[in-house]
């Protein structure tokens, strides 16, 4: 089962020039698994369709393609199945690889940011003054508390808060 099966020959060939295969039990491996089976879209399927999406958007703009490609990586190779933390960080990377897709859309100057060890970082930089973090609230209660509590401020400029990437 390939990428390209599923209608994504752009994402599949990027994954095959950048030497990604995708392990059946990697957080993409069960997600075009699931969607395979039975010829029935899962749940999922708009999470494959928007990591698509973003890797198209990344390439085309020429933008952090080692970031993409790193976390395509851990995606594609990452356990899914054995481990709740691993589940958590896989949606935790799949968040932020699409977020990172579809605010390259938008943003010229976008730049990911690495994490910092004990320390609260914003996972992109947008021009010089810009931030953005992406809450995935599946991940922890910090992060739902942290949606639920910006969707009561008026004063939020911009809050993405995507689907449950699990």
């Amino acid at each position: 089962m390939e990428l390209k099966d599923f209608g994504y020959h752009y994402f599949d060939e990027f994954m095959k020039n950048n030497d990604i295969s995708v392990l059946p039990d990697s957080y993409l491996g069960h997600m075009m698994l699931t969607n395979a089976e039975n010829g029935v879209c899962a749940g999922n399927y708009s999470n494959l369709l928007n990591l698509s999406v973003a890797v198209e958007a990344l390439i085309d703009r020429d933008m952090h393609i080692s970031w993409l490609i790193d976390n395509l990586k851990a995606l594609s190779t990452s356990p899914y199945t054995n481990m709740h933390e691993q589940i958590n960080l896989n949606s935790k990377v799949a968040a932020e690889l699409i977020a990172g897709g579809l605010l390259a859309e938008s943003f010229n100057e976008l730049k990911p940011l690495p994490e910092a060890k004990g320390d609260k970082t914003p996972d992109f930089k947008l021009f010089d003054s810009g931030y953005a973090e992406v809450y995935c609230p599946q991940t922890s209660q910090q992060n739902i508390t942290a949606v639920n509590e910006q969707k009561k401020i008026k004063r939020v400029n911009l809050l993405f808060s995507p689907s449950h990437t699990h």
